[in-house]
């Protein structure tokens, strides 16, 4: 019997809506989103500022709730799951990098690295089984380039170095699904490059589905499929239709 995999990530009619300052009236960020990412896909999603690219992502990340709709990873609704279970998908199964690195100032890059493991020490990582953590952030910190570096803390390091360290928190645990929220946003054209095609390889190497946001056009082409978000509503385009308004 043929077993058929469900896509690692899926959205049906997702919508958002936040409050207004008069708590009555909603303002909708996102209508009627829906979507499928396959495991091992690079997915961009670009769209200008304000079009509700983060809070799509966040929904994703199990950050945050939608309005309405439903948010499926591997085949779970997370719209179902308590607090806390939200909490153990986010730490076990989903990995995240920001604008700005979020390290902790007073931990080295090793430290850092480490931190997510804290929740679950003992429990083996996704990507590789029985691997010790502490082995897994030496063989991850060597593949980004950062082993040299691994004693030191964040504001001994260049803007790219320190988004090289977040990768390696994000994959430490051997998350499926891992999302970059604008993760060139604060640094310079070429260390933007080499991120993202470091993000790209670790795609192929740790088996873990890449999903992308970005202002950049340059960098969306760099992945698998583009969406674009234009006053709340998800719209897929190919490689032709980027430069299109």
């Amino acid at each position: 019997m043929i077993s058929i995999m469900p896509p690692i990530v899926e959205l049906q009619r997702v919508e958002k809506a936040y409050l207004n300052a008069d708590g009555v009236s909603r303002v909708s960020v996102l209508k009627e989103v829906s979507l499928q990412v396959e495991a091992g896909d690079t997915l961009a999603i670009i769209g200008p500022s304000g079009s509700g690219k983060s809070t799509l992502l966040n929904l994703m990340g199990a950050l945050d709730r939608p309005t309405s709709g439903i948010i499926r990873l591997e085949g779970k609704d997370l719209t179902q799951y308590a607090d806390a279970e939200l909490a153990r998908v986010r730490n076990r199964e989903i990995g995240f990098i920001f604008q700005l690195h979020h390290l902790l100032p007073q931990c080295t890059v090793w430290e850092n690295a480490l931190v997510p493991t804290l929740p679950c020490p003992r429990q083996a990582n996704a990507a590789q089984p029985g691997e010790p953590a502490p082995e897994r952030a030496r063989r991850l910190l060597e593949r980004v380039g950062l082993s040299s570096r691994r004693h030191y803390r964040p504001a001994q390091l260049s803007g790219g170095e320190r988004q090289r360290a977040a990768v390696v928190r994000a994959l430490i645990n051997g998350p499926r699904l891992l999302l970059a929220d604008e993760p060139t946003g604060a640094l310079d054209h070429a260390s933007a490059q080499n991120l993202v095609q470091l993000l790209v390889e670790l795609n192929r190497e740790e088996n873990v589905t890449l999903i992308l946001v970005t202002h950049s056009l340059d960098l969306a082409q760099k992945m698998r499929r583009t969406c674009r978000l234009s006053e709340g509503r998800l719209i897929m385009v190919d490689g032709l239709s980027l430069l299109q308004p």
